[in-house]
C-alpha cells in the first residue's frame, strides 16, 4: 500500500491501482461507471490510452493506466482556463443529476403502480447509465485532487502563518452548504421514514459555492505579504494559485459526497421496489449482482 492508501498490484494485463481499498462496489455499481472511467485519462492528454476498470472477487474496484493525483493537481493549478472548463462541463452533468433526483423524490415516481414498475425502472436505470457516462470521471478527478491541494494549501499555510490562524482560515474557506444541512436532514430522518434516508428537495438544489471567503483573510493577506522582498514574490504566487483552487474542489468534494451519495440511494430504492415486485417471477434475482445492461435487457423483456 502506498503513502496515499492506495493498493498497487501488477498481473499479465499490467499495472493497476485500487484508490479505495476498504470500499466493496456490486457488480451493479462497477458497471455503471465502466465506461465513463474510460474518459479519465484523457482529462490530462487526449492522446492517452484510455483508463480502464475491473471489480475483483472482494468487490475491489481497480483501475489500470490511472493517470497520478500529483499530476491532476499540478495541471489544476497551473491552468485555470483548463480548470474552469473542466468544473463547467462537470457542473452541466450535475444539473442534470439535480432534477432527475427531484424527479425520483417525485410523488409520480414514489406512488407508481407495481405493475409498472418495471417499465419506468428501465427509464430511470437508463439515464442512471447516461449520467455516470457523463460525470464519472469528473467525479473521479475531483476525488483523486482535493486532498492533495487541500493538504498543500495547509501545509503552505502553517509554514507561511502558523498553525492556529491556518486552522481558523482553512475552517471558514472549507464550510460549504451541504455539510450543516446534510446534518440537519440525518437528524430528520432519524425522527421518521423517509425516502433515500430523509433527502429532500431543497439540499438538493443547492449548488456549490464557488466563491468561498474567510473572515480571516486580511490577516493571512497580511502576515504572507509582510515576509522578506527575497520571499515574497514566490510566496504570494503559491498562496493565491493553492487560495483560488483548493477551496473550490473541496465544495464540489462535498458536493459530489451529498449529491451524488443521495442520487444513488434513490435509484437504489427505486430498484428494490422493483425487485420487490418482481420476486413472485423471479424470487432469485439480486439486481446488486447484475450489470447495468442485464438489467436494462431484463426489464425491457417485460415491456
Amino acid at each position: 500500500m502506498s503513502a496515499n492508501g492506495f493498493l498497487h498490484m501488477t498481473d499479465s494485463d499490467g499495472n493497476w491501482v485500487c484508490i479505495r481499498p476498504n470500499k466493496t462496489y456490486s457488480r451493479l455499481r462497477a458497471s455503471l461507471g465502466r465506461r465513463g472511467v474510460h474518459k479519465l485519462s484523457l482529462i490530462l492528454d487526449q492522446n492517452a490510452e484510455p483508463t480502464i476498470s475491473r471489480l475483483d472477487s472482494d468487490g475491489r474496484v481497480w483501475f489500470h493506466n490511472l493517470p497520478r493525483p500529483d499530476d491532476f493537481a499540478d495541471q489544476a493549478l497551473a491552468n485555470w482556463e483548463w480548470l474552469t472548463s473542466v468544473i463547467c462541463e462537470r457542473e452541466h452533468g450535475f444539473s442534470v443529476v439535480r432534477a432527475h433526483s427531484v424527479a425520483l423524490l417525485s410523488d409520480e415516481t414514489t406512488n407508481i403502480p407495481e405493475h409498472d414498475l418495471p417499465k419506468v425502472a428501465r427509464i430511470h436505470l437508463e439515464q442512471w447509465q447516461e449520467e455516470y457516462n457523463t460525470l464519472y470521471h469528473l467525479i473521479l478527478f475531483v476525488a483523486l485532487t482535493v486532498d492533495i491541494l487541500g493538504e498543500r494549501l495547509f501545509e503552505y499555510l502553517v509554514d507561511s502563518v502558523g498553525n492556529e490562524l491556518a486552522l481558523k482560515h482553512i475552517g471558514e474557506l472549507y464550510r460549504t452548504p451541504y455539510a450543516v444541512e446534510a446534518t440537519n436532514e440525518r437528524l430528520k430522518a432519524s425522527c421518521q421514514s423517509a425516502n433515500a434516508e430523509g433527502a429532500t428537495t431543497g439540499l438538493l438544489t443547492h449548488v456549490p459555492n464557488l466563491a468561498p471567503v474567510s473572515n480571516y483573510e486580511q490577516e493571512v493577506v497580511n502576515l504572507i505579504l509582510s515576509q522578506p522582498l527575497t520571499e515574497r514574490g514566490r510566496s504570494w504566487s503559491t498562496y493565491c494559485s493553492l487560495r483560488l483552487v483548493a477551496p473550490l474542489l473541496v465544495q464540489l468534494s462535498d458536493e459530489q459526497a451529498y449529491i451524488w451519495r443521495t442520487h444513488s440511494k434513490l435509484m437504489m430504492n427505486l430498484l428494490k421496489r422493483t425487485q420487490v415486485a418482481l420476486s413472485v417471477a423471479k424470487p432469485m434475482l439480486d439486481f446488486e449482482q447484475c450489470e447495468i445492461d442485464e438489467l436494462v435487457n431484463i426489464f425491457s423483456a417485460i415491456y
